[in-house]
């Protein structure tokens, strides 16, 4: 179905913008601020984020996929640790994932119901509307293709690549949505 599937990064600012005026719960705003920022699928930020190694120092993790079960490398910008630290030490469970999309479905954003599939669509638009190399976004949302260069590709190789997207060329960061 042809249609818009995905936020804008000002649709993305004004969810955030009404969960503030709607003193909504820290650990809704900080999940619904991680979805769009890493664009991860809800059980990856929900249950696979417990085992994730995480090296808050230099702001990075290996993140295991959902549906592969590979694990992927992540980083972040300064502004985002206060958002995983919040969501990481308060995880709803046993289903963090229903739980957090449950609770921002109940905002609607130019005609648009919020989802954290929704972020996940939007970080994908929005980066490749930047210019970010499909490969490199595939690589950070954990997408696997059949492609015959992957099998030889050392994607570890795309740390210092992510880390750049991540912090510099982030959507987010670009449109003053975080600082």
């Amino acid at each position: 179905v042809y249609g818009k599937k995905t936020a804008t990064a000002a649709e993305a600012h004004e969810l955030l913008l009404k969960m503030v005026k709607d003193n909504v719960d820290p650990v809704v705003y900080s999940g619904t601020v991680l979805h769009f920022y890493f664009g991860a699928r809800a059980v990856e930020l929900g249950q696979n984020l417990a085992f994730a190694e995480i090296d808050w120092d230099n702001r990075s993790m290996l993140l295991q996929t959902a549906k592969t079960k590979v694990w992927r490398y992540l980083a972040w910008h300064p502004a985002i640790t206060p958002f995983l630290q919040v969501w990481y030490d308060e995880i709803p469970l046993p289903r963090p994932d229903h739980w957090l999309t449950a609770r921002i479905r109940r905002y609607k954003v130019s005609g648009l119901r919020m989802t954290t599939k929704l972020g996940r669509r939007t970080f994908e638009t929005e980066e490749r509307k930047l210019g970010v190399s499909q490969d490199l976004i595939d690589v950070i949302l954990g997408h696997t293709n059949n492609r015959i260069g992957d099998v030889y590709m050392d994607w570890t190789s795309l740390q210092d690549d992510i880390r750049d997207v991540m912090e510099n060329r982030h959507y987010m960061v670009i449109n003053g949505i975080i600082s």
